[in-house]
């Protein structure tokens, strides 16, 4: 899972827990939820960002402003399944794609900002190609803001 491998990168001194911001995280076991506690990893549930997106925006990008280098992972299913339906793990209350396009449109502005992807978006599950184009649209609109902001 997404927990492990970051666990793995902790536990191998290959990222300081401190470096690492999840956002849009649901339905998290116990267990994990008492791990990124313990390791003070900053992370967002998609109701703590439905309170109030801009405010939860501005404290990702002062706290990500502090990383040398920013990597950007999105998984595809802090989206609500009705627009990304194409994901093994469906949760219901999930960001609206206006959300998530305003909160990567926000971080995309990083000037540390070096890496980005999306993940858990599983064609086989997905219906009329919602998810993908979801996906290609954020990738699209990411690498257009990327390049834009750095040129």
């Amino acid at each position: 899972t997404n927990e492990d491998f970051v666990r793995n990168l902790i536990e191998n001194k290959i990222i300081p827990p401190e470096r690492i911001i999840f956002i849009g995280l649901r339905n998290i076991p116990d267990f994990e939820k008492k791990f990124l506690e313990e390791k003070k990893i900053l992370f967002f549930t998609p109701e703590k960002l439905f309170l109030n997106i801009q405010d939860i925006c501005d404290a990702i990008m002062e706290k990500a402003r502090s990383f040398e280098n920013l990597y950007i992972s999105f998984d595809i299913d802090a989206i609500d399944p009705v627009f990304a339906p194409g994901t093994a793990y469906k949760e219901v209350n999930g960001l609206l794609p206006q959300q998530a396009f305003y909160l990567l449109n926000r971080l995309s502005l990083l000037k540390n900002l070096k890496w980005f992807d999306i993940v858990e978006v599983n064609p086989s599950l997905d219906k009329d190609e919602l998810t993908i184009s979801l996906a290609a649209e954020i990738i699209k609109n990411e690498t257009l803001r990327w390049h834009s902001s750095r040129s």
